[in-house]
């Protein structure tokens, strides 16, 4: 009988053809791909008021992530119903340049639900208080548009798209402005600006489940072979601001408590 020889891969190899397996026998030393522990998060590096012509600004560099966030506000007639309230609509956008899973064309299905998942959060967590974006009742509001641009994308789109919004929303300054009665109109102040209300500021948190194991601030190719994702998000208090889960059946109690002590102790 001949001898039966071994195969053996390059670690580049053995990744392509069995992802799954090459992410499992790395979990079983408790590292990762680029490095991390499976509790570790990718330490953001934030720099606001990088785009001149924008109100607010801030760009995001967590691990190979990139997000810019822009923040443009103008003015317009308020709704019948909210009249003395403005508002604000976040807009994801991941394009090829990013990375050669997202197409040309439409928006990609990962950007649009990322879009509005940053806005249902704005909205239940009421991190701006919208009626100070009024100029005047029945008249003029600001109304603040969020472009969320991503220069290189490496997974947990949520998070690092939130992070930029929010730094960017705290260093947002609008136009002193006032309804002129006789001009009907709005007429707002060269040089006087004053920063938007909000409530406080917001943190995300969140983790993907890879053979029942939480992976914290998942990369791409983690959150291509998870099938869990969970997320939560605390204020400056360490309450809790939203706890999301998408995905799998449920995650055991006692691990869902560990990611809200994680997140309290990380709350800076």
């Amino acid at each position: 009988m001949s001898d039966v020889k071994q195969l053996s891969f390059t670690p580049s190899i053995f990744k392509k053809i069995a992802p799954d397996q090459y992410l499992s026998h790395l979990l079983d030393q408790n590292i990762r791909s680029d490095g991390r522990t499976v509790t570790e998060f990718r330490e953001p590096q934030i720099h606001t008021d990088c785009i001149s012509t924008a109100n607010g600004s801030a760009i995001v560099r967590a691990g190979e992530n990139v997000f810019v966030c822009g923040i443009k506000a103008e003015i317009a007639e308020p709704t019948a119903d909210a009249p003395d309230r403005g508002w604000i609509v976040p807009n994801v956008e991941l394009g090829p340049l990013c990375n050669s899973k997202f197409k040309p064309g439409p928006p990609s299905d990962l950007a649009q639900v990322v879009s509005q998942q940053l806005y249902q959060i704005l909205i239940q967590t009421k991190l701006i208080h919208l009626h100070s974006l009024c100029i005047h009742e029945k008249k003029a509001v600001w109304v603040l548009y969020a472009d969320i641009v991503c220069l290189n994308y490496d997974g947990n789109a949520l998070d690092h798209a939130w992070t930029s919004l929010m730094s960017a929303l705290e260093t947002t300054k609008l136009p002193t402005a006032v309804w002129d009665e006789d001009l009907e109109k709005v007429v707002c102040a060269s040089n006087l600006t004053r920063p938007v209300q909000l409530s406080t500021r917001v943190f995300s948190f969140s983790w993907s489940v890879f053979n029942n194991i939480m992976l914290a601030d998942p990369i791409d190719e983690e959150e291509s072979l998870s099938n869990e994702f969970l997320t939560i998000m605390m204020d400056t208090s360490k309450n809790i601001s939203k706890i999301t889960k998408l995905g799998g059946s449920f995650i055991q109690v006692d691990k869902l408590k560990e990611c809200v002590e994680f997140a309290r102790k990380h709350i800076k």
